[in-house]
């Protein structure tokens, strides 16, 4: 079964401007927001023969598909996307490391064409959203067995992470 990643964009009295299907996989879309260049970039998981990959897809301001890149290890759940203005995009996603069978979180930064520039992994640890802090790091929050917050330099390095709760797995999607 494959099921496309659809776009819709209404314009302000709801009506059709335009649509797009894009794919021929199975997705889940995850996260979409408007670029600064009027464009859109999308998250989703894919699934890709019995594996589960995170999917990036940038399209134009009229839905046309610029670039996508395919990420992980094959055991991958995407998150929501942030724009860097000028640099790129800050994206949170989780994987399973297969050796522990524990979920770990991922913060990935891509260039603004989808290149790679880091991936960092956070151990036990359940990523559901990102910000971009005020002097270019980023702030993420999640949990695994308690609610947590963590901040890291624009390089994606910790500086501090805050544990809240009483050891209840507090998962969120």
């Amino acid at each position: 079964m494959n099921n496309n990643i659809s776009l819709l964009k209404l314009d302000s009295n709801f009506n059709t401007s335009w649509s797009k299907n894009i794919g021929n996989y199975q997705s889940i879309p995850k996260s979409i927001i408007q670029t600064s260049d009027s464009g859109f970039i999308i998250t989703a998981q894919i699934k890709i023969g019995s594996d589960y990959y995170i999917y990036v897809l940038k399209t134009n301001s009229v839905g046309d598909t610029l670039w996508t890149r395919t990420l992980g290890d094959g055991f991958g759940k995407a998150g929501n996307v942030k724009e860097i203005v000028g640099v790129g995009y800050i994206i949170v996603a989780n994987e399973l490391d297969t050796t522990t069978n524990n979920w770990n979180a991922r913060l990935i930064k891509i260039d603004m064409s989808g290149n790679t520039i880091w991936i960092k992994s956070f151990p036990d640890f359940w990523i559901c959203a990102v910000d971009i802090t005020n002097d270019g790091g980023f702030v993420f929050t999640g949990s695994w067995m308690d609610i947590k917050i963590a901040k890291t330099d624009s390089s994606g390095n910790i500086l501090w992470q805050k544990n809240y709760g009483d050891g209840v797995n507090y998962y969120q999607s």
